[in-house]
């Protein structure tokens, strides 16, 4: 039988859940216009097939009214889908057409684009091996070892050479 928290531990997760949604909220790129459900479940149906390569089983629920602004929920998802799409286009895996403008998502032209972008992407065998392969572990740089310094010379030493620098007179 899994362990219950304590009232007061299970009210900090809830509120600590909501914390970063509202973290989220104010700090991530935001579609913000009108979307009809029509266009909505487009994306959806899109991101339900690109979740899979994420390992997320469960598909996104489909919208029934029209939207000002995306869920949070639904936009961690997108932002999580771009930074992956960037990724791949830096590693130029797949084209730089492929990637995600969540900002500039304004109308339902906007987000049918979006869906049609997220299609792709879920379709090319490219982007799931490079979500596959395990990241490149980061290079440590060359660290030649320097040429331990003569020993100090002791001051007969030093006249001696000092010595046998300057000319001799006849």
């Amino acid at each position: 039988m899994p362990t219950q928290l304590p009232d007061s531990l299970g009210a900090l997760a809830v509120d600590d859940k909501q914390a970063r949604d509202d973290q989220m909220a104010t700090v991530s790129p935001k579609a913000i216009g009108t979307f009809s459900p029509n266009a909505l479940n487009k994306l959806v149906a899109s991101w339900n097939k690109l979740s899979k390569l994420f390992g997320i089983s469960e598909p996104y629920p489909v919208f029934a009214e029209p939207l000002k602004v995306f869920p949070v929920d639904f936009t961690k998802l997108l932002v999580m889908a771009s930074k992956a799409i960037e990724d791949a286009v830096e590693a130029e895996v797949i084209s730089s057409d492929l990637l995600i403008d969540l900002p500039n998502t304004k109308k339902d032209q906007d987000v049918i684009l979006l869906a049609a972008k997220l299609g792709e992407v879920a379709k090319s065998p490219e982007f799931k091996s490079f979500l596959m392969e395990a990241p490149p572990e980061p290079t440590e740089p060359v660290v030649e070892e320097a040429e331990p310094l003569p020993a100090p010379m002791d001051d007969d030493a030093m006249m001696n050479m000092f010595a046998s620098r300057m000319p001799v007179k006849p």
